[in-house]
């Protein structure tokens, strides 16, 4: 599965080490295989995101998605609210190697930030 996402945030600060943190984000891809299909939709979420240490971040929030997905010519939608965690390890000022767990899904990325 290839997935693009591109969303933009906004945070504000509830203590010394913690924000309130929003997105939202545009979803679009692709599932290769036994059954081809095209996704693109949108998310929402809201959290708290807190410094645990020089480096490390934990954000745990809620997220909504709505996600249309089309396989062999066939449309459906799909959306769903779930409870999401996120632990990041700061590499630079903008760099961070993340691990999400959102639902049943787990993923591991790079993302920048400004």
């Amino acid at each position: 599965m290839d997935v693009l996402q591109f969303g933009v945030g906004y945070h504000a600060p509830i203590s010394e080490s913690a924000d309130f943190v929003s997105r939202v984000e545009y979803v679009e891809g692709e599932t290769d295989g036994l059954l081809d299909s095209d996704l693109d939709g949108y998310g929402i979420s809201v959290g708290v995101r807190a410094q645990l240490a020089e480096k490390v971040e934990v954000l745990v929030g809620v997220i909504y998605s709505d996600i249309d997905v089309e396989s062999g010519g066939v449309s459906a939608s799909d959306s769903d609210t779930d409870l999401a965690a996120n632990i990041a390890l700061n590499l630079t000022d903008s760099l961070q190697a993340v691990i999400d767990i959102d639902g049943d899904d787990q993923s591991l990325g790079l993302g920048l930030y400004f």
